[in-house]
């Protein structure tokens, strides 16, 4: 058996860098949810129709009363998600650091 080295979070992501990541995300979603492209969806566990949790970053989530899943409804479509994750400041940002 291989023993793993003692590391810490701080030396796989430091905190600086993670930060910055989060400032970037939470802008990036701001501006995600000003784009009108969403679509309502009920749970994405069982297709029960979802009751308003609360709101972050201008996303609003939803409970289902069936399984208890948490999803964000509406949510992003797929269009929105491929062009946010190829021109959101947030991916760039790992990118240049990767």
């Amino acid at each position: 058996m291989t023993s793993v080295p003692n590391i810490k979070e701080e030396q796989i992501r430091p905190k600086h860098l993670f930060d910055r990541f989060l400032e970037l995300t939470t802008r990036d979603a701001i501006e995600l949810s000003k784009s009108g492209r969403f679509e309502n969806v009920d749970c994405v566990a069982c297709g029960a129709r979802g009751k308003d949790l609360f709101e972050k970053h201008s996303f609003r989530y939803q409970e289902c009363p069936e399984c208890l899943t948490i999803f964000a409804s509406p949510r992003p479509t797929r269009g929105a998600l491929s062009d946010f994750y190829e021109k959101s400041e947030s991916a760039k940002y790992w990118d240049r650091l990767l």
